[in-house]
């Protein structure tokens, strides 16, 4: 039925699906698809779904809520399930998984407000959102302090990148604070660069105007890349050029130190995500 075509009375044409899918997000379509193609029957379970929908009608702030804010946000569950439990997971995976849960927790508040603010639909709203997403919370506790614990969440916020916590491991310690030591050379490097010459600093390349040039060519420590009237002058630095390459080494060192605690860590996540499916699903 939600495949079927149908022709409007303006003579525009489509599917139900087409016409009824305001989902913001791929299970939600998926689901939406699910319950076009297998009705409910029971009356009590049909009456409790109007009721449910009935409260966020009425309730034009926690709808907004979570329709512009909340549910874009909801990553492919199924697309990470699968992923982890049949280990083809990365850790950026196994992080999205937790952002998932953190978000959780903003919905969990959001239907909390709902529920307190009903008094008809109050059981609908509890038994088919609120509920489910205390429930979810509750089993992805473990899960959560599984990720706090071994990945370095401020070295994502700083680079976008994910590893493991350096801190749990001697080895990765070691490296890291090398790491470390080599972006504080970087950064007295690039003062050094921008206290004579007016520049924007573009990681291992620096920009600079036109104007520049003749400065930039009598420091023996630059070298230009390229000029050009629009874009300006594009130089390095030889010795942040020699930094970074180094950073680049014990970067890559850092991943394979870590490949054995991060397949544990794969492997442990897809195993509490198959136990929470198991019991949840």
């Amino acid at each position: 039925m939600y495949v079927q075509s149908f022709t409007d009375a303006k003579g525009n044409s489509g599917t139900l699906f087409g016409l009824l899918n305001k989902c913001r997000t791929a299970p939600g379509q998926r689901l939406l698809r699910e319950w076009l193609a297998r009705p409910l029957c029971d009356i009590r379970q049909i009456c409790d779904r109007q009721n449910a929908v009935e409260s966020l009608v009425q309730n034009s702030e926690v709808r907004r809520t979570l329709s512009d804010m909340l549910l874009p946000k909801v990553p492919d569950c199924s697309v990470l399930a699968r992923k982890l439990v049949l280990s083809k997971a990365k850790l950026q995976d196994c992080y999205r998984v937790y952002q998932l849960a953190v978000l959780l927790r903003h919905f969990e508040r959001t239907l909390r407000e709902l529920f307190d603010d009903e008094e008809k639909n109050a059981p609908a709203v509890k038994d088919l959102m609120l509920e489910p997403i205390c429930y979810a919370l509750l089993h992805f506790d473990r899960y959560c302090e599984l990720i706090r614990s071994t990945v370095d969440e401020e070295y994502h916020e700083k680079t976008g990148d994910f590893r493991i916590r350096p801190d749990i491991d001697p080895e990765l310690l070691r490296i890291s604070d090398d790491m470390c030591a080599l972006e504080k050379k970087a950064e007295k490097a690039k003062t050094h660069v921008r206290k004579p010459i007016a520049c924007m600093d573009l990681r291992v390349l620096f920009l600079a105007g036109v104007e520049e040039e003749k400065n930039i060519r009598k420091c023996k420590f630059i070298t230009v890349v390229d000029v050009s009237k629009g874009s300006g002058v594009r130089f390095r630095d030889g010795d942040l050029a020699e930094i970074n390459e180094r950073h680049q080494v014990l970067n890559n060192i850092y991943r394979t130190a870590q490949q054995d605690l991060e397949k544990k860590v794969i492997a442990t996540c897809g195993q509490l995500f198959h136990n929470f499916f198991s019991e949840f699903g």
